[in-house]
């Protein structure tokens, strides 16, 4: 039996996610939090602490982009934000639920408050927490695509995905929207060049649009 001691089970948490163990993953690091909780319930300022900001990262990564449980990932959204209202890993998990559930209006807005908040200079905004900070730009403006793209906006969808190609030029997803964008606009031999690219470059993976 694990011992009672939260960061333990936080560390124990990332060993099974290194592993693609993803539930066991989740478990760990959903037990992690209930006993920070339980440990720390007298004193609310040990909830704005790194360590607390890492764990719930963790869980919403887990629920968000492995296991796919994307209601139950609300509630730890929200209690990010209630920490800080402008970390981007936090808008940018907002913005991917709400685009899963296919609320594309909101996601737009919540990627595009990430966007203005790492179209900065500074690095290591938010020392101690396991940010993602500018690592997440490229995933920022392919989801945005994805969700202008989905949601009817051309022009905005014309903004982005130039940018998601620009950052990520390998990327089949970028690749796979970048063809659909040149056949929207009739300019058949761009949308094969694109075409071709994805295939030279990863076969027949990745094409999960």
């Amino acid at each position: 039996m694990a011992p009672e001691n939260y960061y333990y089970l936080y560390q124990l948490g990332k060993s099974y996610s290194v592993v693609n163990k993803h539930r066991e993953a989740f478990d760990n690091f959903f037990q992690s939090y209930q006993l920070y909780k339980k440990n720390y319930s007298v004193n609310e300022n040990y909830f704005n602490e790194p360590i607390f900001i890492n764990i719930l990262l963790k869980i919403t990564e887990e629920l968000l982009l492995h296991l796919q449980e994307y209601q139950q990932a609300e509630p730890f959204i929200n209690e990010l934000f209630n920490i800080n209202p402008n970390f981007p890993d936090s808008l940018f998990y907002q913005g991917f639920c709400q685009e899963k559930m296919s609320r594309f209006g909101e996601a737009i807005q919540s990627f595009e408050k990430a966007l203005k908040l790492l179209n900065v200079d500074s690095i290591n905004l938010f020392p101690g927490i396991v940010s993602q900070e500018k690592e997440l730009l490229p995933s920022i403006y392919i989801e945005l695509a994805r969700c202008c793209f989905i949601n009817g906006n051309e022009e905005k969808y014309g903004l982005y995905i130039p940018e998601a190609y620009r950052l990520s030029p390998e990327s089949s997803l970028v690749l796979l929207q970048l063809e659909k964008y040149y056949l929207l606009k009739g300019d058949l031999p761009e949308a094969i060049n694109h075409h071709l690219k994805n295939n030279i470059t990863f076969g027949d993976e990745g094409k999960d649009v």
